[in-house]
């Protein structure tokens, strides 16, 4: 399946859990969606798989049973599966596009509601073992720490990790599960890593060369090319929408983040008051950012370029194929955030989180 596919079911899927999970879109080739997406303010990203999109839904609770505990349990699985069904935006972010802090304020939100629905779940299981949703409960306990670890609650990450390692031990585990277990644990990885002894790299190398499922391999293999730019040359050289003439050689002695984006990819756009923070306190520092735009029609980015003032130049790839650096990267998900440091380096993969502070420390070398 070409980048192009992947991105609008990752997208989709992430919309389906927007406010409880944070979701980023994948790369799409540039055709017209079937319909106009509409305007939503997403907070920061975390990619969601399609298989996973289930664990949120309302479903179905065992049938009627005479048996007082069970009734119970049943009683208990609904109070669960509305606990965890994602909150609304507020009404106003519609028409009006939110400050950071209340950006921040609901990620934080976000975060502890998902620690205490996956409290509840893990409630539920040890007081109904014997329920036919005890095995789901588990599930979406594992599932709602995950979300909370990736909107930046760090205080379950070891529990979070303790319930994977015994999960992967079961021998009843589906390959498809075990699949997205591992894709999971790559996916938080990527973050930490920062060269080739990294986290990420070892377990992106044990899933490489372990024999798995081909998907997995195919995603270790991916990330472990990522992993091994950095500390490299990263070369793009484009000519703007803009006739700026762009080339990351010719801005050495800079710090410069790649922002590979769209218009359409509500996570980027809720990104991008941060980001354009980030350019009006740094730039006069030496602070550079190139865009690298995914948008399927030309319009629709200058039209965003010039309604946001958006100073910094944008790649658009008029071939009709797909985008030449998102596919040559390696892109699978936006918005995606690279820093590159003033020897011309690639120096982080994960330049969304705390972009100002890892800015700030690039600039100081």
């Amino acid at each position: 399946m070409k980048t192009a596919e992947r991105a609008g079911k990752q997208c989709a899927s992430a919309l389906l859990v927007a406010g409880l999970l944070v979701a980023g879109c994948g790369q799409a080739k540039k055709e017209k969606p079937e319909a106009a997406p509409s305007r939503s303010v997403e907070p920061k990203i975390v990619e969601v798989q399609e298989a996973d999109a289930d664990l949120l839904q309302n479903v179905p609770v065992g049938a009627a049973s005479t048996n007082a505990a069970l009734a119970e349990g049943d009683r208990a699985w609904q109070d669960l599966v509305q606990l965890i069904r994602p909150p609304s935006y507020p009404p106003e972010w519609e028409t009006n596009e939110p400050s950071k802090e209340a950006v921040a304020e609901f990620e934080r939100s976000n975060a502890l509601m998902a620690v205490r629905a996956a409290d509840k779940a893990k409630e539920f299981y040890a007081k109904f073992p014997t329920h036919e949703m005890a095995s789901g409960a588990r599930d979406r306990e594992l599932y709602l720490l995950g979300v909370a670890v990736q909107l930046g609650n760090t205080n379950v990450a070891q529990r979070l990790t303790a319930l994977e390692a015994e999960k992967l031990k079961d021998p009843k585990l589906s390959e498809e599960e075990r699949l997205q277990l591992r894709l999971g644990q790559l996916q938080r990885a990527t973050s930490q890593g920062k060269d080739g002894d990294s986290p990420a790299a070892t377990l992106a190398k044990e899933a490489a060369d372990g024999g798995g499922p081909a998907e997995l391999q195919t995603a270790a293999e991916a990330l472990l090319k990522k992993l091994d730019r950095l500390g490299k040359p990263l070369a793009i050289k484009f000519k703007a929408i803009d006739s700026r003439e762009v080339d990351l050689e010719a801005l050495k002695g800079k710090v410069v983040l790649v922002d590979f984006w769209a218009t359409w990819c509500a996570p980027c756009m809720a990104e991008l008051p941060k980001v354009k923070a980030a350019y009006e306190k740094l730039h006069a520092k030496g602070f550079e950012i190139v865009g690298i735009s995914l948008d399927r029609e030309k319009q629709a980015l200058e039209k965003i370029v010039t309604r946001e003032k958006i100073a910094w130049p944008q790649h658009f790839d008029d071939g009709g194929e797909g985008n030449k650096f998102g596919e040559e990267f390696g892109i699978e998900s936006i918005p995606t955030m690279w820093l590159v440091d003033k020897k011309g380096n690639l120096r982080e993969l994960n330049g969304r989180e705390h972009l100002v502070e890892r800015v700030e420390k690039l600039l100081a070398e």
